[in-house]
């Protein structure tokens, strides 16, 4: 178990086909769901770390280590912003339209119904919660 996504979330690699699983933590179809800032870039640094072809994501099409490494790239530029906005006293009311903010580059197109509604609007959920969690920090 790795965490992440949630407390049981789990990753498989088999070195031998460079393949990883890597469920919830990482999905194609629609922004992705992570857990805590450093956890998530945590596992992100650990996969890029080894040696992998393909990746099988939670939801969507299997993807390549480029996918993850673009994934990785947003959410470290995310958090550094975070941080930035937080030292800067930006209420969190104002995060999401800050011009600072980066631009997620996944278009909505996701694979599951309910959970995928546009008014579910999960990065946007996911900036909110990291910046509560930086922000205790």
């Amino acid at each position: 178990m790795i965490g992440g996504h949630s407390n049981d979330s789990a990753s498989i690699y088999i070195p031998r086909e460079n393949l990883l699983c890597a469920g919830d933590n990482l999905i194609e179809c629609f922004a992705q769901l992570p857990g805590t800032p450093s956890e998530t870039l945590e596992i992100y640094t650990y996969w890029e770390s080894l040696d992998i072809e393909k990746i099988v994501p939670g939801h969507g099409n299997i993807v390549n280590k480029n996918y993850l490494i673009k994934i990785k790239s947003y959410f470290e530029s995310l958090y550094s912003t975070l941080e930035n906005l937080i030292k800067q006293r930006i209420p969190r009311k104002e995060i999401l339209n800050h011009p600072t903010l980066p631009k997620y580059f996944a278009e909505p197109q996701p694979d599951w119904i309910e959970s995928s509604s546009p008014d579910m609007k999960w990065i946007e959920m996911t900036i909110k919660s990291w910046y509560r969690h930086l922000k205790r920090k």
